[in-house]
C-alpha cells in the first residue's frame, strides 16, 4: 500500500492541478463498512490502468466517524503483480 500512496503523491506532483482522482460509485456496507471505486483522469481524460477501489472500516468516537482501518486494490498494483507472478487482485 505504501507504493501505491506513492504513486499517487508522485503522480500528483508531476502532473499538478490537471490530475484528479474520480468517483466512480461508493457503497456504504453494514457495521460501518465502506467502499470507494475510483480512476485517476488528467485534463479530463481517464489515464489507462489507473482504477481502484478502496475499502474502509470505521468506528464513531465521541459522535465523529473515525476510518479504524483500510484498504485498496488497483489496477497499477495488478500489473506490479503480474511481474512478480503474485497477483491479489482482480479488475
Amino acid at each position: 500500500m505504501i507504493s501505491i500512496m506513492n504513486f499517487r503523491k508522485n503522480l500528483m506532483e508531476a502532473m499538478g492541478q490537471n490530475v484528479h482522482f474520480v468517483i466512480d460509485s461508493w457503497m456504504e456496507g453494514d457495521n460501518l463498512t465502506a467502499s470507494v471505486i475510483w480512476h485517476v483522469e488528467w485534463k479530463g481524460k481517464e489515464i489507462p490502468h489507473t482504477t481502484g477501489c478502496n475499502f474502509f472500516e470505521c468506528q464513531q468516537i465521541d459522535g465523529k466517524l473515525i476510518i479504524r482501518s483500510g484498504g485498496v486494490a488497483s489496477e497499477t498494483q495488478r500489473l506490479g503483480a503480474e511481474t512478480t507472478e503474485s497477483n491479489h487482485c482482480c479488475f
